[in-house]
């Protein structure tokens, strides 16, 4: 009797320690995403050249240079926005950047096509529509944004 409460027992702590080890993999797992995802969303990088539009809603690439930048009122308080940045890195790169950073502000990518090098992004939400066009020209990658707020229905 004595024996088998043994066995149960250690049983038992070894199930519980398996547990325990699972719930600190787990928890680690967790706190370093947690810090990736921070570390990816607050990018808070702004280009030299062209000012940004006010509450541009989407990062640019580190080491870009904005070279036009307009904002137009369309109602409701809402502005369409347009952005062309330009990098030395290859597209890419820049590809892989824009592919992350529209899922970690909210945007379904909705199609990503690659036509001779050239490659647009057309992504959605809730609340808007973005749309990137990455163009390698020489040994550079010219980045168009543009975003398209949804406006209210009226009632």
């Amino acid at each position: 009797m004595v024996v088998v409460l043994a066995v149960h027992a250690e049983v038992l702590v070894l199930s519980m320690l398996r547990r325990l080890s699972f719930v600190s993999v787990v928890a680690l797992v967790v706190t370093v995403s947690g810090s990736m995802l921070t570390a990816c969303s607050s990018n808070n990088y702004k280009p030299p050249g062209v000012a940004l539009p006010d509450k541009f809603p989407i990062n640019c690439i580190p080491g870009s240079e904005c070279t036009r930048a307009d904002s137009t009122p369309i109602g409701q308080d809402k502005y369409r926005q347009i952005v062309v940045l330009k990098t030395l890195d290859d597209t890419e790169k820049v590809h892989e950047f824009y592919k992350t950073e529209v899922v970690m502000k909210g945007y379904r990518l909705n199609s990503d096509n690659n036509r001779r090098g050239a490659i647009q992004m057309e992504c959605m939400s809730d609340a808007a529509k973005l749309d990137i066009h990455l163009e390698p020209v020489s040994n550079m990658t010219i980045i168009s944004i543009s975003y398209d707020p949804k406006l209210d229905h009226v009632k």
